[in-house]
């Protein structure tokens, strides 16, 4: 099927950044317009609006001017198809206002061709332009750039007239007139609908059917007064258990006075209080008999440590004597000891002495064996040094000697390769002059000679030979006259000046090294090879004969003189010949050191001997004196006096505490008796039971006044005749909220029932469009389902399962449309107006799509698969996508169109 409203071409002129644009050729199908951001994709879009929705005298209009360009005039030109027939509207705004509206061949035009469009569309214009509320079908299907899901709303609104009459016209029935809510209630109950809605009003709450009105104010008037008769019932049983207690105070009153427990009280606290006082006695008594005890203790305690002290002394006597005994007999082995030491020191000293004479022997004549060993190599070395240091003084007197040579002979490498180039430019000069010079020869007589002259350059001819003349030559004749000689050709000059500077700069640089040509400079080169040569191998000598320099070989060599001269003045200090040449100088040493070490061993034993016998001399004598005093301690007369003292006190002072202790036995033994124990607790008992027994008093007396007060009011108030009064009208309250109640639930059954019918109904109407819905819903989500509201829009998405109710209720899998991501509900907004226009075409109503920038939001999948819900779309009606992502839309299968500058 193809669209039965689509544009073929459109064009534009001085309108926003286009000063002219057309686009041609469009698809009745999907037709993608592409270029980046401010290329003018939205003043495209705009400029459509423009043609179809704007008045063309309207200032509305005014945002079409070009920036800069305040004599433009606005145009837009549009080739489309309208029910088969072709159409061209041009409308000129601003400037030169114009709309004209071609009908095949028959013209429409001004607000005549705008009305018609108008009707045709499905859209209108207000008294004061066109606004949003106007726009009708093309608003519904035209979504401008960030334009938001949320807007779909109002825009279905603004086309209910349109989707209803659709909707009829495939059930069959009439157009509405009121708009979508009434078209669509497909009964005549919605009047008595809306009556029992008013009546339930009155009494319940639109939103949660709570209590209103006169039916709220009952209600709240039974709560008051619940509360008031509960607060009455609550005084009633107050009065009564006040009486109740008032009895209890005065039964408790005449007790008291009865009984007189306070008495007893008093008497048992008098008994108590005498008890406490005879505990103070008893208790300082025992304090004073333990301060006693612990006195005696403590002299009971320093006579015996003075006893025992003495006991020690005695002890310690003993250990003395038997010390003095053990120091004697250490004594004595120590002497015996030092004696063996010296006599083993003595023989030592002896045997030390013939080895070390032996060993001096031995050692001489080692050292004047290594003496003249180092002699010997040291003379050798010196005559070494010294053939080195001849042919090293050989080198360096060769190689001052080719120093001036060289330093003569400066040339480079370069110098000689510069030369040759100079003679080969001379001599290429020389022969290009040649080839254009005028060659002339000469044989003249021995004697006879012809002078010639050549600018400033003069000479003579003689002999036999010839010349190249480059330039104007005079020659004088002999005897009179000249020939002047002209070379042809017009280069002449600039070779033979070429050959001059030629002969110049090889003249110059021979000149600047010193030689006469080439040949010899070669020659001096040789000759510094030569001699640079001679003087490698010279410096290759004096490095290997004195690496560290001839300076250094010299000091070397004073040096190993000056040893030579020590060595040989050692060995004159030597005997020539000792007695002990023959000497075995490794077994003297080994002998040597034999009995060095035996004299060490043997001197260490005779001076350890020596310490233990000063040391035993030490013990010896503290070991004396130590007994002497111990001694003189125990038999002095004081001592002993003392010591019987003490024996006398101590026997004394135990028979004291041996009875403070018994006492002391009988006083614990008191104090922990039950009735002298607890005495100061029954005191305090018995005095807080006096206290708390005339609060007693006090407090009942005061409570029984105020009862009595209080009883006397409450008697006055007459609380039982008005408890009967109030229960009467609360009764009568709940019988006319009970009776309201009942209207309330038959009013909400009937008003559900009637609600319930006219939304099968209403499904039953909007059945072509709910399955477009699903139609393109299966593309995006496969296995959801849409559920629309009565305005048609859009409302919830379900799985396919689920049970519609009769109250629209279902379980959400994805949920409310309105709670879904963004980019979910641009998708969903697309879908919808899609759906919106196939039935608006099935019903003949002419349908184009324009998208501007749409799809923003979605994820990649959910593009691909918008792509599915466009391309199916656009083969039932146009499409014009604008785009500033053409590489999302390279596969929709149509080329993509860019706007000129993209």
């Amino acid at each position: 099927m193809s669209a039965n409203f689509y544009i073929r071409r459109i064009a534009l002129q001085q309108l926003r950044k286009f000063d002219a644009l057309e686009i041609d050729a469009l698809s009745p199908g999907l037709n993608i317009i592409a270029g980046p951001n401010g290329a003018g994709k939205s003043s495209l879009a705009r400029a459509i609006r423009a043609a179809f929705l704007d008045r063309y005298g309207s200032s509305s209009a005014a945002d079409l001017m070009p920036i800069g360009n305040s004599g433009a005039a606005p145009t837009v030109a549009l080739d489309f198809a309208l029910h088969g027939k072709p159409h061209q509207l041009t409308k000129t705004f601003i400037k030169k206002k114009r709309c004209d509206l071609y009908i095949g061949s028959s013209l429409r035009s001004e607000q005549d061709a705008e009305d018609y469009l108008a009707e045709q569309l499905g859209f209108g214009f207000g008294k004061r332009g066109s606004g949003e509320e106007h726009w009708g079908v093309p608003g519904l299907l035209w979504v401008e750039q960030g334009a938001a899901p949320g807007q779909l709303a109002a825009r279905v609104g603004h086309a209910s007239p349109q989707l209803g009459a659709a909707l009829h016209a495939q059930a069959g029935g009439a157009a509405p007139v009121d708009g979508v809510v009434a078209s669509l209630a497909a009964t005549t109950g919605d009047a008595l609908i809306a009556q029992l809605e008013q009546a339930l009003n009155c009494l319940v709450s639109r939103a949660n059917r709570k209590p209103t009105g006169d039916y709220a104010v009952l209600l709240d008037k039974l709560d008051t007064q619940r509360a008031q008769l509960h607060q009455q019932q609550q005084r009633v049983q107050d009065y009564r258990a006040q009486v109740d207690e008032l009895q209890q105070l005065l039964g408790a009153e005449q007790d008291d006075a009865a009984k007189r427990p306070d008495l007893q009280w008093q008497a048992e606290l008098m008994q108590a209080q005498e008890r406490i006082a005879a505990l103070q006695q008893l208790q300082q008594k025992q304090q004073q008999a333990q301060a006693q005890t612990a006195q005696l203790q403590t002299t009971i305690d320093a006579l015996q440590r003075e006893l025992q002290q003495q006991h020690q002394q005695q002890r310690k006597l003993q250990e003395r004597q038997a010390a003095m005994q053990s120091a004697e007999q250490a004594h004595q082995q120590a002497g015996a000891a030092v004696r063996q030491a010296q006599t083993g020191s003595a023989a030592m000293q002896q045997e030390l002495a013939a080895a070390n004479q032996q060993w001096q022997t031995a050692q001489q004549t080692r050292e004047r064996q290594a003496l003249q060993a180092r002699w010997d190599d040291g003379r050798r070395q010196l005559q070494r040094l010294q053939a080195s240091s001849d042919v090293a003084q050989q080198q360096l007197q060769k190689l001052q000697l080719l120093a001036p040579d060289l330093s003569v002979l400066a040339l480079e490498k370069a110098d000689i390769e510069k030369l040759k180039k100079l003679e080969d430019a001379a001599l290429k000069a020389a022969l290009q002059r040649d080839a254009v010079a005028t060659r002339l020869q000469f044989a003249l007589p021995g004697s006879q000679m012809l002078a010639w002259q050549s600018g400033e350059q003069a000479g003579q001819l003689s002999g036999e030979g010839e010349a190249w003349l480059d330039g104007a030559t005079d020659i004088t004749l002999p005897g009179g006259g000249s020939l002047r000689i002209t070379p042809g050709g017009a280069q002449v000059a600039g070779v033979a000046q070429r050959h001059a500077d030629a002969e110049a700069a090889l003249a110059q640089h021979l000149q600047h090294l010193q030689v006469a040509s080439r040949a010899e400079a070669e020659q001096r080169w040789e000759r510094r090879q030569q001699l640079e040569a001679e003087q490698r191998v010279a410096q290759q000598l004096l490095a290997a004969q004195a690496p560290q320099g001839i300076d250094a070989l010299q000091l070397e060599l004073r040096q190993l003189s000056t040893q030579l001269q020590g060595l040989q003045a050692q060995l004159q200090t030597l005997p020539a010949k000792s007695e002990g040449a023959d000497l075995d100088w490794p077994a003297a040493q080994t002998a040597q050191q034999a009995a060095t070490q035996a004299l060490q061993q043997a001197q260490a034993a005779e001076h350890a001997a020596r310490q233990q016998l000063a040391v035993a001399a030490q013990q010896l004598q503290s070991a004396a004196a130590e007994l002497a005093a111990a001694q003189h301690g125990l038999q002095e007369p004081a001592a002993v006096a003392r010591v019987q003292a003490a024996q006398k006190q101590l026997v004394v002072a135990e028979a004291e505490l041996a009875q403070l202790q018994q006492q002391l036995l009988h006083t614990q033994a008191a104090l922990q008796a039950p009735d002298t124990q607890f005495a100061a607790q029954d005191a305090e008992r018995l005095t807080r039971s006096l206290q708390a027994h005339a609060e007693q008093q006090r407090a009942r007396s005061l409570r029984t006044a105020h009862l009595r007060a209080a009883l006397e009011a409450a008697g006055a108030q007459g609380l039982e005749e008005e408890n009967a009064a109030l229960a009467g009208e609360i009764a009568h309250g709940e019988r006319r909220a009970a009776a309201i109640a009942s209207r309330v639930q038959a009013l909400v059954t009937l008003v559900d029932r009637l609600k319930a019918k006219r939304a099968a109904a209403l499904r039953r109407l909007q059945a072509p469009l709910d399955a477009r819905m699903q139609h393109y819903l299966q593309l995006l989500l496969p296995g959801a389902r849409m559920e629309l509201d009565a305005q048609l829009l859009p409302q919830a998405v379900l799985p396919a399962n689920a049970a519609i109710t009769p109250d629209g209720a279902a379980r959400r899998v994805l949920g409310d449309v309105a709670a879904l991501s963004y980019g979910t509900q641009e998708q969903l907004a697309i879908i919808s107006r899609l759906a919106y226009a196939d039935l608006l075409r099935d019903a003949g109503q002419p349908t184009l799509l324009m998208l501007d920038d749409a799809l923003t939001f979605s994820d990649p999948q959910r593009l691909a698969q918008m792509k599915r819900v466009l391309y199916d779309g656009a083969t039932r009606h146009q499409i014009l996508l604008l785009t500033c992502h053409p590489d999302n839309w390279s596969d929709m299968g149509v080329a993509l169109r860019q706007l000129p500058g993209a």
